[in-house]
Formats: structure tokens, C-alpha cells, sequence
């Protein structure tokens, strides 16, 4: 899609979770801090990203929330349609699991108790 302005939102633009995904694995490549595909939901701009990156990302600086937690499925990632997110409260989190070794990173756990350790 283009062009894409710093205000155009991630899934309004038709994005999905494998093109989250390689946005994730970009950032992280080019410039070494994490983006979980999850913060497309509340960060899903180019500008909101930048923010997110810039105020600390790497710490781990999220506002204090409840949280509920995705575990992913057989794939090894999750990424709940708009249509859940959007009937979340405002006060609640999401955070979303990825399977570990996913990004090639390290190796894939091979049993239930070595992903819950890798956790």
C-alpha cells in the first residue's frame, strides 16, 4: 500500500499477523529493540511506533494494566482479530506469546515443560 502516512493505522491498511510479524523482526534487526506484534493493537501507526520505541521499549515501559495473556497456537504466534481487541476495556492489557525460537533465535523448545521453561 502507498503511500503510507505516519497516521495510517497497521490494520486498516490491510495488515495481518505474518506482515506483523516481519515488522517486529525489522525493527528489531535494524535497530536492536524488541517489538511485539501484540503493541500493533495500541501502537498500529508509524508515528505511535516511533513513540513506543522511543519511550523506552527496550526497558519494558508499559503503563501498569490488567492484564490478559495469549498463549499462541500451533503456528507458535497469536494475533486476536480486531473484533476481540476491540471488546477489551481500556484498562485491560493484552499480552500476546510467542513460541520460543520462532524468530530463529534459538532453538525450538521439543516438549511442553521445555516451552513452559523457556518461558
Amino acid at each position: 500500500v502507498s503511500p503510507i502516512g505516519m497516521d495510517d493505522d497497521f490494520y486498516d491498511l490491510g495488515g495481518d499477523s505474518l506482515m506483523g510479524e516481519q515488522i517486529s523482526m525489522e525493527i528489531l534487526r535494524s535497530i536492536g529493540l524488541e517489538f511485539p506484534i501484540s503493541m500493533l493493537f495500541e501502537a498500529g501507526t508509524p508515528r505511535a511506533i516511533a513513540a513506543f520505541l522511543g519511550a523506552g521499549a527496550q526497558r519494558g515501559d508499559v503503563i501498569q494494566k490488567t492484564t490478559i495473556f495469549v498463549v499462541h497456537g500451533r503456528g507458535g504466534y497469536s494475533s486476536p482479530r480486531r473484533e476481540f481487541m476491540a471488546a477489551i476495556s481500556p484498562n485491560v492489557r493484552v499480552s500476546m506469546f510467542e513460541f520460543p525460537g520462532i524468530r530463529g533465535d534459538r532453538p525450538h523448545p521439543l516438549s511442553v515443560r521445555d516451552t513452559a521453561k523457556a518461558y
